[in-house]
């Protein structure tokens, strides 16, 4: 599964590293910025590095990276032109109206953005698919469940599940861009499964937020393996001395792996399923681990209205599992 942390950290720098490009679109439209500089500060990963290390004090604060985060900044940065836009030297112009009306008054020439989206092609769609097939493969192998390429192929064709698959896959490539590693406009393809409605044009109330791909991808794991969400069978529950209102689980050994590969939050909600089949609702409120921490132990607190007698022997602590995302 996606590391949670990490696919925050991605997905916050892929938002400045979008605002970035902008920004330097807008100056190369305004004549601000000449296209050559432009388009070869985004020549690579390496070239975005370098650019991006040279002018780091100009850059606009809310574009800017972190100095620990140049190289996955930069490898975002400089990707752009490989997954999702073209940078067109002589752009054209284009008509174009405030109120609707096509007369000649009401018309205007305007010079179109030298930043265009890239135009896909059906290679390109069927590459977005084997890329969700792959990543479907790769849950399930990580689950070790057996997945023929048959039920593959049934799970990317499940409308309920078509959106989450996309938004996971997307995440995943995220990740991978943000590394070196990308895969062209098929990425873009994926995006639009969920970031463009279904008539085909951008949504523009849609935002990507790393908790909803973190949803989606939780939403396709629990589909291939039920217990994906499980986080640990609850060895002892106890009462936190002088806090009536939390209560304690501690895990069996090596129960702080599970929770590190899932990363819930602060806050976020948490089930305590008892052995009778019954829920219970609950939200974390704490983590703490002994140090040293050889069995990898973890004490979890929950909050309210858990208490010491609702958690008997036996039960276990999970994530709830997340609504499919939908597409508008």
């Amino acid at each position: 599964m996606l590391a949670a942390n990490e696919l925050r950290q991605v997905v916050s720098m892929q938002q400045r590293s979008y605002q970035l490009l902008l920004w330097l679109a807008q100056l190369v439209d305004r004549r601000s910025l000449v296209f050559p500089a432009m388009h070869d500060g985004l020549a690579d990963g390496e070239a975005a590095r370098q650019w991006l290390a040279a002018n780091l004090p100009g850059l606009p604060p809310a574009a800017r990276p972190e100095p620990k985060e140049l190289v996955p900044f930069a490898n975002l940065f400089g990707s752009y032109l490989l997954h999702s836009f073209d940078l067109v030297e002589t752009p054209g112009t284009m008509a174009v109206t405030d109120c609707g009306c096509r007369c000649p008054v009401c018309v205007r020439i305007v010079q179109r953005s030298h930043l265009q989206p890239k135009k896909l092609g059906n290679a390109d769609k069927r590459r977005a698919r084997a890329l969700k097939f792959d990543h479907l493969a790769t849950l399930a192998l990580q689950r070790d469940v057996t997945l023929s390429d048959a039920a593959i192929e049934q799970l990317l064709d499940d409308p309920s599940l078509g959106t989450a698959v996309a938004m996971a896959t997307y995440g995943d490539q995220l990740v991978r861009r943000s590394r070196g590693d990308g895969d062209g406009p098929a990425v873009l393809a994926l995006w639009r499964e969920f970031a463009w409605t279904k008539q085909g044009s951008p949504d523009p109330d849609f935002e990507l937020d790393a908790e909803i791909v973190v949803a989606a991808e939780r939403c396709v794991a629990a589909r291939i393996d039920p217990t994906a969400l499980r986080v640990f069978a609850i060895e002892m529950p106890f009462a936190l001395p002088g806090n009536r209102r939390l209560v304690a689980v501690t895990s069996p050994p090596d129960g702080l792996t599970a929770w590190e590969n899932l990363s819930p939050r602060i806050g976020d909600a948490l089930e305590v399923r008892r052995p009778d089949g019954s829920r219970v609702l609950t939200k974390l409120a704490g983590i703490g681990t002994a140090t040293p921490n050889p069995e990898r132990r973890a004490d979890v607190a929950l909050s309210e209205p858990v208490q010491v007698e609702d958690v008997p022997a036996g039960s276990e602590l999970w994530l709830p599992t997340p609504e499919p995302p939908t597409r508008r």
